[in-house]
């Protein structure tokens, strides 16, 4: 369990650094030259590449959530079959609706996050 701690607390400093690095750079970069724009062709760039990743995200988040229902369901036998295992079933079952959510929610905010790119390039 000490590893696992470890491992978030690594993954979480990294994620606060990498976003003060990211906002230093841009703010760099806008102080470096403030009269600075894209080109069109950056632009069109950027959003085939935020059109692609969201198909790709679209498509694994509705996979993931087909086998969340498949495994939920055959928890819900599990605990109908084995009343001795029910318990453990919905521990189970509350785990991945949990996972479920968690992914379906960065779903919700890399399409909100893309529809401001849309509106803002238009």
């Amino acid at each position: 369990m000490d590893i696992f701690r470890m491992i978030c607390l690594a993954l979480s400093q990294g994620l606060i650094l990498g976003l003060l690095a990211g906002l230093l750079r841009q703010q760099w970069r806008h102080r470096k030259n403030p009269d600075f724009h894209y080109t069109p062709k950056q632009l069109e760039q950027g959003r085939k590449r935020w059109k692609t990743g969201s198909k790709i995200l679209t498509y694994t988040t509705f996979g993931m959530l087909m086998l969340g229902f498949i495994w939920c369901l055959y928890f819900l036998v599990l605990a109908l079959v084995d009343p001795g295992q029910a318990e453990y079933a919905n521990n189970l079952s509350e785990m991945i609706v949990g996972l479920l959510t968690i992914i379906s929610i960065g779903f919700a905010f890399y399409e909100f996050l893309r529809q401001g790119h849309q509106k803002e390039s238009e």
